[in-house]
């Protein structure tokens, strides 16, 4: 089963990009048990990178794999509406 890829678009160590992070690491662990890949990319160290993906505020995360494509913008503090958003509502971990 290919895991689930994330790639999350940050601006440096910023505490919305640092929380952003840990809440979808903590809903990857608990939803996919460890078949998910997250990869960062710093928009302020790669801007053409985050540009030419579309990202217009950080954090962003964007769900590249399963399609369809899904971005999700904010730190990700409400657990509920992000599992609502990736699609887990009714799924238990």
């Amino acid at each position: 089963m290919k895991p689930i890829i994330f790639t999350v678009y940050v601006a440096g160590a910023s505490t919305n990009s640092r929380l952003a992070l840990e809440n979808l690491r903590k809903v990857c662990g608990k939803y996919f048990n460890g078949s998910s890949q997250i990869e960062i990319v710093d928009a302020l160290a790669e801007p053409v990178r985050a540009f030419e993906a579309g990202v217009v505020a950080t954090p962003t995360v964007v769900r590249e794999w399963p399609e369809p494509r899904l971005v999700l913008v904010g730190n990700l503090t409400d657990e509920a509406r992000l599992t609502a958003a990736l699609g887990l509502n009714g799924k238990t971990p």
